[in-house]
């Protein structure tokens, strides 16, 4: 960029890689109003090009998945075995998430497959075969695919699937927050990191999330840090280093409740899924619902602690 934060000699910006959103889509636009903007599947790290998508002029918006905010790559013209499918090889109606797959004839394993992994029958063309890519995504009405992010990040034990590029979007919506990223995957929830200028604290973003999200997509944590760690080609790094908590924000070990607080403590963390509670944890950050609740009375229960109809509704406050 020059000195004004343009771009005056970019005609062209490809983009492919990494899930688009509408509100870096919009910001590119701002620095550069008259360069085209080009959204593309494959051609990285792994085969040719199998999608792309100009974007087109104006608010990025008007063309993105709603839910997600994720600028689609468009239609895969250029591999038409290209497929999203379940855990199981089966095709995914319209509007259900699942793993992308490609044309598995000529080819290479995508970057991150295991090698032993088989091409797969194609869901719709028994004679034709397939390989699995490691992405998510996600076909719309009218025939585009959006691309969600890796499998691992979006996967969830419990039943829902992670969403960070809708949490990352969220956070990027803050003025004071210059980036974000929110790795999920796995049993546990994201922890997301912002980079801000200083003059947010952290509680003023986890209520901006819980504002636009729904519980089970908030994060565990939510870090404040001067600049977000970084891989070596300079993106936002998707494994994030694990913090020393200390000090008055540290979660509250079992050792510093009472044993019926301790007992309850290890009650939530089994049902919810998370590593910490502490006595002043937020239940519904921790991803708690009315279905959660009942589980934690019952499983309270067997321990032989009684939780009454009250104490269930209690639940729904923050301190344990």
């Amino acid at each position: 960029m020059d000195e004004d934060g343009g771009t005056p000699s970019v005609r062209t910006l490809v983009v492919s890689g990494e899930p688009l959103g509408s509100d870096l889509a919009d910001r590119w636009r701002n620095h550069t109003p008259q360069s085209r903007l080009v959204h593309r599947y494959g051609g990285v790290e792994w085969g040719p090009v199998v999608a792309e998508e100009e974007v087109p002029t104006g608010h990025a918006a008007t063309v993105v998945e709603p839910v997600t905010g994720i600028v689609p790559v468009g239609r895969p013209s250029a591999d038409p075995l290209l497929c999203v499918v379940d855990p199981w090889g089966r095709a995914c109606p319209t509007g259900v998430p699942g793993e992308i797959c490609v044309g598995a004839e000529g080819a290479p394993a995508p970057l991150g497959a295991a090698r032993e992994d088989p091409a797969l029958s194609h869901p719709l063309a028994p004679d034709a075969r397939v390989r699995r890519t490691g992405d998510a995504g996600v076909f719309l009405q009218d025939g585009r695919l959006v691309v969600l992010g890796r499998i691992a990040e979006i996967h969830s034990e419990h039943g829902y699937h992670h969403a960070p590029a809708r949490v990352e979007r969220v956070l990027r919506g803050h003025p004071a927050v210059r980036a974000a990223t929110a790795p999920g995957g796995g049993a546990e929830r994201s922890v997301a990191v912002v980079d801000t200028d200083g003059s947010v604290p952290e509680g003023e973003l986890m209520d901006a999330l819980r504002r636009e999200l729904p519980a089970h997509l908030l994060p565990e944590q939510l870090r404040c840090e001067a600049r977000l760690p970084r891989t070596p080609d300079g993106k936002a790094s998707r494994v994030l280093p694990t913090p020393v908590v200390t000090g008055p924000g540290a979660p509250v070990q079992a050792r510093d409740m009472t044993e019926v607080e301790a007992a309850l403590a290890s009650v939530w963390r089994e049902t919810l899924g998370v590593r910490y509670v502490g006595l002043d944890d937020d239940y519904y950050a921790l991803g708690g619902g009315s279905v959660q609740a009942v589980r934690i009375a019952t499983k309270a229960a067997e321990k032989g602690l009684q939780v009454t109809r009250r104490c269930t509704e209690t639940a729904y406050s923050p301190p344990v």
